[in-house]
């Protein structure tokens, strides 16, 4: 994001209010096999998902929306792509409850226009409307004109058939739902007994709801169905990974999970100090005085401590009367998926391994009843 800039606007009625200028860089944007297009709307939502506002009106028009409905039938996007864009939607990821409302959906570019000329109003005209090479911009400007001639009022009809197929992904999206209330829902993912046990349409709908509840995306038919593929008919010990977007579809003991594309970036080591929080990578870690429970203070005290990414080879006691085990042994035994245990924090006191999320406190660092102690937690951002 290059910044952005307030500053106050006057409409020709006089009334004035802010008005928030935000650049955004979508090729920095670009993931997996997406293009430019899809990159700039990612830019976008990020930016919006920063407003601080309770609700944001957007001006797709109806116009926009036929163009989205032959964009996204000519993609294979099926009934949600025909569904096109909602008048009304939450924006995932946001700090509240942000919605993101489009009112002028029911009317006609041509409407709007005649609008602004007839009240003198000014706009800016963004100079890559005229790029015929961008999808949006060839049907806008070559192939509805078309079809505007040989079918008059089209694209109210496109628009009307939009918002029929809602209805339709509306009820696919309650199949949806029965599904995961009848037990595909799992702990941080889906259940692939379950998708297994579906007809491989109804297992497309709940792989293909469940992402887009994690702002995945909706990822084209064949992209999908390879997706599907993979988690349930891989091998047992496949390492099943499938790009869509900015992120990976995973399988990890019988359920699928979705992971950043990229993983994690682990941090520096660093010394710690006595610190309430200390950030790390792209992770904080937070240390909270307790009495009874965490990490030993007086232990702590005895060496330098020291917090830094795994090397390989470190080995932990978890109980006094057990032998020291591998990080490895331990992940496995606690479920640390293999792509987050590189980027996990490894916190030492001299030479000793003292703690690791996911995996524990060694047995010879952990407090006893009534000792003053610290409880440490790792935090991703």
């Amino acid at each position: 994001m290059a910044g952005s800039r307030s500053s106050r606007c006057t409409d020709p009625a006089g009334a004035v209010g802010a008005f928030l200028l935000e650049h955004v860089e979508p090729g920095d944007r670009i993931c997996g096999d997406e293009g430019l297009e899809a990159a700039a709307r990612r830019a976008r939502y990020a930016a919006f998902a920063e407003a601080d506002a309770d609700a944001l009106a957007l001006a797709h028009q109806r116009d926009d929306q036929a163009e989205t409905v032959l964009l996204n039938l000519l993609r294979g996007g099926g009934i949600l792509g025909a569904a096109a864009m909602p008048a009304e939607r939450a924006l995932g990821g946001h700090r509240r409850a942000l919605r993101v409302l489009r009112p002028l959906l029911g009317v006609s570019r041509q409407d709007i226009l005649a609008y602004a000329l007839a009240r003198g109003l000014r706009w800016v005209e963004d100079e890559s409307n005229a790029d015929t090479r961008l999808a949006r911009n060839f049907l806008r400007r070559d192939i509805v004109p078309l079809l505007e001639r040989r079918f008059p009022g089209c694209s109210e009809a496109l628009a009307r058939s939009a918002g029929l197929a809602a209805d339709a992904a509306g009820l696919l999206d309650d199949l949806a739902r029965i599904d995961l209330d009848a037990g595909a829902g799992c702990a941080d993912g889906l259940s692939v007994a379950v998708l297994r046990s579906l007809t491989p349409a109804r297992a497309a709908n709940l792989l293909r709801y469940w992402l887009r509840g994690l702002d995945v995306g909706v990822p084209t038919a064949a992209r999908l169905a390879e997706i599907l593929r993979q988690i349930t008919e891989a091998r047992a010990d496949a390492a099943v990974a499938v790009r869509v977007g900015a992120h990976v579809v995973r399988r990890f003991r019988g359920r699928a999970v979705v992971t950043r594309q990229r993983p994690p970036k682990p941090g520096a080591p660093c010394r710690w100090a006595g610190e309430a929080a200390l950030p790390w990578g792209e992770a904080t870690i937070r240390f909270t005085a307790a009495t009874g429970a965490g990490i030993r203070a007086d232990a702590l005290a005895r060496a330098e401590v020291v917090i830094r990414p795994r090397s390989g080879g470190e080995t932990l006691r978890l109980h006094p009367a057990r032998p020291r085990r591998s990080l490895k042994q331990l992940f496995q035994e606690a479920g640390v998926p293999p792509w987050q245990r590189q980027g996990l924090p490894v916190l030492w006191s001299g030479t000793d391994v003292v703690w690791v999320p996911g995996v524990g406190i060694a047995a010879e660092y952990r407090c006893g009843a009534g000792e003053m102690g610290w409880s440490v937690s790792w935090e991703r951002d």
